[in-house]
């Protein structure tokens, strides 16, 4: 699995990863930016006594969410590929159900489930979640409406947050990776190309992951460019 870090502590999000019901895994973490994140994760994973991680350090700060993963990608080998940000995290069964269905569904190229969207009740952040549940910690829980989680729809919207997903490595490697050119959306970006190939994406209605909202993420602090790339997306279908 693709673990991008920075500037954030990861601990919370590994530990997600770390009580995984599926076990046979490799973490393959890119520093981008965390000084201390060598001692964070060779400590946590000492503690749970895993040794099956790649820590890789570029040795430069702050080469972007595209660049990060694809680090990720060339230095692994694994058949499937998922991913977590360092602000996220999987629930216990989330490897273990897209792995399964990949496993039982040979013609399946790329499967997501959903996830639930948390943020702070004072948080200014527009999206598109509808919030259904206050959470004792002074959060809000909610979910992505339609047009999201419908394959059918990828060239309106990003279809499924970035945890949400699991694919055959081929996929990505067919596209060239995440295109390091775009500041956000690469996501997106990179699930339309995927599509545009002819690999098949399915979605499964079940909930394995959170999402934090902070209004600090990439589209927050570039709009303006992040409406470019969305236009730039949408063209490819035309």
């Amino acid at each position: 699995m693709i673990f991008p870090t920075c500037d954030r502590n990861p601990t919370d999000s590994l530990k997600s990863v770390l009580s995984q019901n599926f076990r046979k895994f490799k973490i393959i973490i890119c520093n981008d930016g965390n000084e201390k994140i060598l001692d964070i994760t060779q400590t946590l994973f000492y503690e749970y006594g895993f040794r099956n991680y790649l820590a890789i350090d570029p040795g430069r700060k702050h080469q972007g969410a595209s660049a990060t993963r694809n680090k990720c990608l060339e230095a692994g080998s694994g058949k499937y590929l998922a991913f977590l940000d360092d602000d996220d995290i999987y629930y216990p069964i989330h490897l273990e159900t897209l792995v399964d269905y990949l496993n039982f569904h040979s013609d399946v190229d790329f499967v997501f489930s959903k996830a639930w969207g948390i943020k702070d009740k004072d948080c200014k952040a527009i999206r598109a979640e509808i919030w259904v549940e206050d959470l004792s910690d002074g959060k809000v829980k909610g979910f992505l409406p339609a047009p999201y989680y419908q394959t059918e729809m990828i060239f309106k919207s990003n279809i499924c947050p970035t945890l949400t997903v699991m694919m055959r490595r081929e996929c990505l490697e067919k596209i060239g990776g995440f295109n390091e050119n775009f500041i956000c959306l690469n996501d997106w970006a990179a699930w339309a190309k995927i599509a545009l190939a002819g690999f098949k994406m399915v979605h499964l209605d079940k909930f394995t992951a959170e999402y934090s909202i902070h209004g600090k993420g990439l589209i927050s602090k570039h709009p303006e460019e992040a409406k470019k790339i969305e236009k730039i997306i949408r063209s490819w279908f035309l």
